[in-house]
């Protein structure tokens, strides 16, 4: 099956096309203390986790790596942003095995 057909297919199952941005901002994400890594890490597996409970499904996720990478500080030897996405997208493997995700890789946007 190519990737089109998975998204039909994804699409198909979960009843919608809703294609779901993943997208961390540290400003939203300040206020809850610890690293970029813990707080974006809580937050989403927050979020991830009650749409697994209440059964909500979308046809796709869409991380822009753009947003993960702005967070880390190489020289520093902190990957917190690339750590976070990690992390993310192996809970999105574990909670929604059959939702493709669409990695978002421009930079336009990214300020």
């Amino acid at each position: 099956m190519n990737y089109s057909d998975q998204l039909v297919d994804s699409a198909e199952r979960a009843g919608n096309i809703v294609c779901m941005g993943l997208d961390p901002s540290a400003q939203t994400l300040r206020g809850e203390g610890g690293s970029f890594f813990e707080r974006a890490t809580g937050s989403f597996s927050r979020l991830l986790g009650m749409m697994k409970e209440q059964d909500l499904e979308v046809a796709a996720f869409k991380p822009n790596i753009g947003y993960w990478q702005a967070e880390d500080h190489p020289r520093d030897g902190d990957f917190g942003g690339s750590r976070a996405l990690s992390f993310i997208l192996d809970l999105i493997d574990e909670l929604f095995p059959h939702t493709p995700v669409i990695l978002d890789s421009k930079r336009v946007d990214i300020q």
